[in-house]
């Protein structure tokens, strides 16, 4: 559970706590494409990846070997990307900020845990993500936001019709929302070749 707190700093309390219900949900406002919405690509553009995490703006490099995995992931799932190591693939630089309001969060779940769940609190992480391409002509750089909201005790549910995540899973949903918007606005942009599926009307 080590790397859990490190990637949901305001969660690492609860974490010795067994007695306490604690459920995360993925801010759903923030998931604006999927890998089925984006479509299919000609060829997946092979980059080299290079990752930086934050916590409140502050380099935190031991957490990234725990985000790599899964954004490699998410970047092949889309359909646009492959992870490569070729010197002449462009550079696709991905930095992540936890945001964190520690001491409102400590104040929240120790109230909880005082009460052994029976009040409610919800506490939210907020990312800060940001992507910089370096194509050929120019580079290619994208902000994008999300947040994952974790209730505990009897709080109630943040969201209508989103089922909780397991927290040691709810970096990787936060990532691939991430991923698959910034590759629907590379399409937009013109910056990727879609593929187009040619229908055999003799079949």
């Amino acid at each position: 559970m080590c790397f859990i707190k490190r990637l949901f700093v305001s969660l690492a309390f609860i974490c010795f706590s067994a007695v306490i219900s604690a459920k995360t949900y993925p801010d759903p406002q923030y998931r604006k494409s999927t890998s089925e919405s984006v479509g299919a690509f000609t060829k997946p553009m092979e980059v080299r990846l290079e990752v930086m995490f934050q916590r409140n703006g502050v380099d935190t490099p031991k957490v990234i070997k725990y985000i790599s995995k899964p954004l490699e992931e998410s970047l092949l799932k889309s359909g646009a990307f492959v992870v490569a190591s070729n010197e002449a693939a462009p550079v696709l630089r991905f930095t992540l900020n936890n945001i964190a309001d520690l001491d409102a969060a400590r104040k929240k779940g120790f109230v909880t845990g005082l009460t052994f769940g029976g009040k409610g609190s919800t506490i939210t992480d907020y990312y800060e993500a940001h992507f910089a391409l370096q194509l050929t002509d120019a580079t290619v750089e994208k902000d994008y936001k999300h947040a994952l909201v974790t209730t505990l005790g009897r709080a109630e549910v943040p969201f209508v019709g989103v089922e909780p995540v397991k927290i040691k899973l709810a970096i990787n949903v936060v990532l691939e929302d991430i991923v698959m918007n910034f590759v629907q606005d590379l399409k937009t942009d013109g910056k990727l070749e879609q593929s187009t599926v040619v229908v055999n009307a003799g079949m």
